[in-house]
């Protein structure tokens, strides 16, 4: 019955507003609606709906920079290799071999591979790189343009000895040392709470999970209307006689109220709109969800009304 009822919701004109024009992600589709990202997945696949790669779920501009002319002129003009037009790209290694398989661009067999790698990765160059300059797999493919897995078959291939995963990259040693400042620990500007290095430093607020989101950083701030008394009608009476005309059973996932009462909910968000018509009763974790999404559920009570209305006529 459960996926009966999400299947009503994920519409496929809902799943292409939310999905493809407001370009929202499985995750946070199933977090508005409370089910799970396979859900979602498996109703965009039943509908026939494009899903998103990785890359382009990242970069929703990949689409458009990976067109079979782009592609033609680096891979196949400019000799480039995935890696390459993948780093330049913004995008992972798979996404560039699964458009070149897609516009039916040749791609280059192993051995022709290797061959133009071979003519870089000597054993002197080797020697330098790897050897007296420590450098990583990472790097030396990155600045050549190649994989990690190109760099070790010419290590091996020229009897250089490979290092231990763990040899020459430990604290100072470490190509990406940056004075230890990941052995520090940073702390919530707001509330004094540990927060990691990225939130601290790289990008982040400099604020907890909790802080991020509170009052006006929310999303779904609303100017404070939260903090607004209710009217004097707002009484247990009230709320007790809605739970009684819902069957004490929360009107979007069906469950039946136990020893915690049924939270009951203004259908336009108005606290003052006291009308029957406008409350609804729902258990906590659905009330949770419509804080997020007003609109979708402002809509979707007043249509389960009008579905009410028929059935009892």
């Amino acid at each position: 019955m459960k996926n009966y009822k999400y299947s009503k919701i994920l519409t496929k004109d809902f799943l292409y507003n939310e999905y493809t024009v407001n370009k929202k992600s499985t995750t946070q589709i199933a977090k508005e609606i409370g089910c799970s990202s396979h859900a979602v997945s498996d109703n965009l696949i039943k509908n026939d709906i494009y899903i998103r790669t990785i890359s382009e779920a990242k970069n929703p501009m990949v689409s458009k920079i990976l067109t079979k002319t782009f592609l033609t002129k680096e891979y196949i003009k400019n000799k480039k290799s995935i890696y390459q037009i993948a780093e330049e790209t913004g995008c992972i290694a798979t996404t560039i071999y699964n458009y070149l398989k897609k516009y039916d661009i040749k791609i280059r067999t192993n051995s022709e591979t290797h061959s133009k790698w071979d003519k870089i990765l000597t054993k002197d160059f080797l020697i330098k790189e790897y050897i007296k300059n420590k450098k990583s797999f990472t790097q030396i493919a990155k600045e050549v343009g190649c994989s990690q897995n190109g760099v070790r078959y010419n290590l091996i291939k020229h009897k250089i000895e490979i290092r231990d995963s763990g040899e020459g990259n430990i604290g100072k040693n470490n190509w990406n040392w940056k004075g230890g400042l990941s052995s520090k620990q940073y702390y919530c500007s707001e509330c004094g709470r540990p927060i990691n290095i990225a939130t601290a430093l790289y990008g982040g607020s400099g604020l907890c999970n909790y802080c991020a989101y509170l009052g006006k950083r929310s999303s779904n701030w609303q100017g404070g209307k939260s903090f607004e008394p209710y009217p004097l009608g707002w009484t247990k009476t009230l709320k007790e006689s809605i739970r009684q005309r819902d069957n004490h059973q929360c009107q979007i996932c069906d469950k039946l109220q136990k020893n915690i009462k049924l939270s009951v909910h203004h259908i336009d968000y108005n606290k003052a709109n006291l009308n029957p018509e406008n409350l609804i009763s729902l258990c906590n974790k659905c009330h949770t969800k419509t804080n997020t999404n007003r609109n979708y559920w402002t809509n979707y009570f007043k249509n389960l009304s009008k579905e009410k209305i028929y059935v009892n006529n």
